[in-house]
Order: C-alpha cells, then sequence, then structure tokens
C-alpha cells in the first residue's frame, strides 16, 4: 500500500512540473513578445508571431497629408 502512495505522489509530482513548465513556455513563446511589441505600439501579428512596424502612407506616396474641412 505504501509504495502505491509514493508512486501516485511522484506521478503528480511530475504531472505538476510538465504542466508547470509547459505554461512557462507558452508565457515566454507568446504572452511576453506580443505584450513587449504592443507596449512599444507596433502590432503583433499572432499567425506569424511578428512584429510589424505602422508604416504611414505617406512614406510610401511623398504626397502631405490633406486636411479635410469639416461640413458646415
Amino acid at each position: 500500500m505504501f509504495h502505491t502512495f509514493t508512486r501516485i505522489k511522484v506521478l503528480f509530482v511530475i504531472a505538476f512540473v510538465v504542466i508547470g513548465a509547459g505554461l512557462w513556455s507558452y508565457d515566454a513563446l507568446i504572452v511576453w513578445p506580443r505584450k513587449a511589441c504592443e507596449a512599444k505600439g507596433h502590432w503583433w501579428d499572432p499567425l506569424s508571431r511578428s512584429c510589424a512596424v505602422p508604416v504611414s502612407i505617406t512614406t510610401f506616396t511623398h504626397r502631405p497629408i490633406a486636411h479635410v474641412k469639416p461640413a458646415r
């Protein structure tokens, strides 16, 4: 009977360590990079897990932004 409790205890400890390592890995690989990217004001793409910098269209067209007067 004592050996059964010891085996169950070891299995629970192993399961706890594996689940803890999985959660830590998820945070380190998915959550922390996303939060760091969004804290800088950039865009996070979850499919490719990449951080993109938003670029204004005026960078490519070299035209000034037209300020439209509000309608009265």
